[in-house]
């Protein structure tokens, strides 16, 4: 009998967040209730810059996962980027710059660190 997991691909959901951690549990809670198997599915995250508790919030949400999916990362690397006070995300003049940033992340990718979120996560070099 063919096993119904092996005829499927897997699949690497990969998201990058700042600020997020009023979105993040809806965005796990919607995770959850993925119609594919846990098995095949990998996780990363990507923080960023943020000056909430994204990173600590992710890394908690993420404890249980590691042990239902095939994988599950979190990265962390900031770039020094925030949007200005006055200038709403959408504005023209500051694409270019705000869509560098998840560009860096993939080229730094190998320069990140890889965190196990059971670990504590580092608070040197964090800014806020």
């Amino acid at each position: 009998m063919l096993n119904p997991a092996a005829a499927r691909d897997s699949v690497l959901i990969l998201t990058p967040v700042k600020n997020a951690s009023r979105h993040l549990a809806l965005y796990f809670e919607l995770l959850r209730q993925l119609n594919y198997p846990p098995q095949l599915l990998s996780l990363g995250l990507l923080e960023s810059d943020s000056t909430d508790d994204t990173f600590e919030l992710a890394a908690r949400e993420m404890v249980p996962l590691q042990f239902v999916l095939r994988s599950v990362q979190l990265w962390k690397r900031d770039f020094g980027f925030h949007l200005p006070a006055e200038a709403p995300h959408y504005e023209p003049s500051i694409q270019l710059e705000r869509g560098s940033v998840p560009a860096r992340s993939l080229v730094y990718g190998r320069e990140t660190v890889t965190l196990n979120p059971l670990q504590a996560p580092p608070s040197a070099g964090r800014s806020r």
